[in-house]
C-alpha cells in the first residue's frame, strides 16, 4: 500500500491521478463494483499505488470506509476514467503545467473534487471527466474548466442527456428554463416574445381573405418563439459532451 497523503496534497494528487495507466474499461468496472467491495480489498486494492487520489482519500478516512465515502471514491474514479488512455505528450504536458504552478493546482483541485462530491451519481461524474480530458486537448483556461463543470453539477442530468444528444438521435428535450437557469442557454427576452407575437399577427393580415358577401373564418395560430440559444460556454459544454 503506497505512503498515506496528507490532506492538503489531494487536490494535486487528483491531477496527478489524470492519464494513468488504467484503461476505461477497468477503471468503470472499479467504479460501479465499488460499493460491494469490502474495505480490505479497497485498502490492498494497486488502484491505491497508481492512482494517488484514491490512496490519499482512504488515508484521510483513515481506513474506515462508510456507504458516504466509498461513493465518493466511485465518482472519483468515474472521471478519472474519461482522462485514461491520453496522449502520452498531452498527458506530460497536462502534468507540467500542474507542477509549474501548485498554488494554482490546489485550489482548482480543491474545486474540482467539491464539484466530484456534489454531483448526482457516476454519470454526472464522468461528465465531468469528459470536460478535464477536453482541457487536456484544448487551450482553454482552468478557470472556464471549473465553470463547465459547476454547470454539470447543477443542471439536472436529464437536461444534460438532452443535451448531449446528437441531432439525429431520438429523445426527450431538455427544459429551456432549466438549462438557462444554470447558463447554459440563453435567458429569453420579452422583446423575442413581443417580436414573434408581432411577426404572427403580420402574417395574419397578410394572408386575410377579402370579406365580401359573408364572414370568412380565421383560424389564428399560436405563434412561434425561437429559441434564444445557447451561451458560448453552453455551446462549448454541448460539444465537449458530444465528441469526447
Amino acid at each position: 500500500m503506497n505512503t498515506p497523503q496528507k490532506p492538503e496534497n489531494l487536490p494535486r494528487s487528483l491531477f496527478h491521478s489524470f492519464s494513468n495507466d488504467y484503461t476505461k474499461g477497468s477503471l468503470i468496472d472499479m467504479s460501479e463494483s465499488l460499493l460491494d467491495l469490502a474495505t480490505e480489498s479497497i485498502l490492498n486494492s494497486e488502484v491505491l499505488v497508481k492512482l494517488p487520489i484514491v490512496g490519499g482519500l482512504v488515508a484521510v478516512s483513515k481506513g474506515v470506509i462508510d456507504f458516504r465515502d466509498r461513493q465518493f471514491v466511485s465518482k472519483v474514479l468515474r472521471v478519472i476514467a474519461e482522462t485514461s488512455d491520453v496522449d502520452p505528450k498531452e498527458s506530460a504536458k497536462f502534468r507540467e503545467e500542474i507542477d509549474a504552478d501548485l498554488v494554482m493546482a490546489r485550489r482548482v483541485g480543491a474545486v474540482l473534487l467539491d464539484l466530484i462530491d456534489k454531483a448526482t451519481g457516476t454519470e454526472k461524474a464522468a461528465m465531468i471527466g469528459k470536460v478535464v480530458r477536453a482541457k487536456m486537448h484544448e487551450p482553454f483556461t482552468y478557470d472556464e474548466m471549473i465553470g463547465l463543470c459547476e454547470m454539470i453539477e447543477k443542471a439536472y442530468l436529464s437536461d444534460l442527456k438532452a443535451l448531449a444528444r446528437r441531432d439525429d438521435e431520438l429523445g426527450p428535450p431538455w427544459n429551456d428554463v432549466n438549462l438557462e437557469g444554470v447558463g447554459i442557454k440563453k435567458p429569453m427576452r420579452s422583446e423575442e416574445v413581443n417580436d414573434a407575437i408581432a411577426a404572427s399577427m403580420q402574417k395574419v393580415q397578410r394572408e386575410m381573405p377579402i370579406v365580401r358577401d359573408k364572414p370568412v373564418p380565421i383560424t389564428l395560430k399560436k405563434p412561434r418563439v425561437y429559441e434564444s440559444g445557447l451561451t458560448d460556454a453552453g455551446a462549448m459544454l454541448r460539444r465537449i459532451l458530444r465528441d469526447y
